[in-house]
């Protein structure tokens, strides 16, 4: 068996890439060897899916919206100035994502290294970055289609055997049958938060039932997707002052005393772990065997993330001293199993 260090992933991604560009787009990209990067061309569409199993890790592809309209204009057959709102957008991006992290996962199995993928998620915005932590490899890879400029990032590395999962056996075929729609998913989510955020911060949040919109201040998202018998995603999202209140809390230090966003991202990645971990095991409980992927966050000021091709999406708001925090969750039955 091949390991991820000497896994072929450029070979791959770039056979990938270019032939998904040119048999679903009709659009002949380049791969250039030389390393490029989007910042500074305007709001930026980016798609990303998680794979877990022998090895974890994620794909993202980049694109500058301007260049994402293209892309739907050539897949759709459409007029570029008829495309109207995001939704095209994100479709079209969350394929292209689904196609070469197929191919991928593919190779990673041929050499032994089994895996599972997840449901996209799209980020479109003009201030945001993307950032999984961790990982053994991080390759990045950029193509040509006249002066548009495409990123295709991957990151990976060896998982330990996860002994929960090893453990889960002599599921009954009622269990088997569950509905999603069926499942619990309110109590679950605020029964773990609830927990988490007591045993790790010692801070009683409470389910916030007011009326409140998505959260568009400065923030830090905290993402883990799900792949097995049920797909899906949890994120986190917590607004910037208050995630570092709650890394100062940890650490012992005042939040103005917190440099950067290293530390935080370390805490909120924890808090992520352990929710959806709380989740992953009622779901298991439930029936609906699965593995989780390791943390991604997103930061910024002006972006939004949507979830894909999920059946169930539920967003759960939390007050702490009056700081509102966010929980979003999307699942769905895996149409593999």
């Amino acid at each position: 068996m091949e390991n991820v260090l000497s896994f072929d992933i450029k070979r791959v991604i770039v056979d990938s890439t270019v032939d998904v560009f040119d048999m679903m787009l009709s659009l002949p990209i380049q791969f250039s060897e030389e390393r490029k990067t989007l910042a500074g061309n305007g709001s930026l569409v980016l798609g990303s899916i998680d794979f877990m199993g022998d090895v974890t890790g994620i794909v993202n592809i980049q694109v500058t919206e301007k260049f994402a309209r293209k892309m739907v204009s050539s897949m759709l057959d459409m007029e570029i100035d008829q495309i109207e709102g995001t939704e095209d957008i994100q479709d079209v991006l969350g394929e292209i994502c689904n196609m070469v992290s197929g191919s991928l996962k593919s190779g990673l199995c041929d050499a032994g290294m089994v895996c599972e993928l997840s449901t996209p998620a799209v980020i479109i915005g003009n201030d945001y970055n993307h950032q999984t932590r961790n990982m053994t490899r991080v390759e990045y890879f950029s193509f040509l289609f006249d002066d548009h400029l495409i990123m295709v990032d991957v990151g990976i590395k060896e998982t330990n055997p996860d002994v929960s999962d090893a453990a889960i056996v002599g599921i009954s075929q009622d269990q088997e049958d569950s509905d999603i729609f069926n499942y619990d998913m309110e109590n679950s989510v605020i029964n773990s938060v609830s927990e988490v955020f007591d045993m790790m911060l010692s801070m009683d949040v409470k389910p916030f039932g007011g009326q409140t919109g998505p959260i568009v201040s400065s923030r830090i998202i905290g993402s883990i997707s799900f792949s097995g018998k049920v797909l899906g995603r949890l994120n986190l999202h917590i607004p910037e002052g208050l995630a570092k209140q709650m890394a100062g809390t940890l650490l012992g230090m005042e939040p103005n005393e917190i440099e950067g966003l290293d530390e935080v991202k370390d805490v909120v990645g924890e808090l992520c772990n352990m929710v959806s971990g709380a989740l992953k095991s009622d779901l298991c409980d439930k029936g609906f065997t699965c593995k989780v992927s390791p943390p991604s966050f997103t930061t910024g000021t002006d972006f939004e993330m949507e979830l894909l091709n999920l059946t169930r999406h539920e967003t759960f708001f939390f007050d702490y001293q009056n700081d509102i925090f966010m929980v979003e969750v999307g699942l769905k039955k895996s149409e593999e199993i």
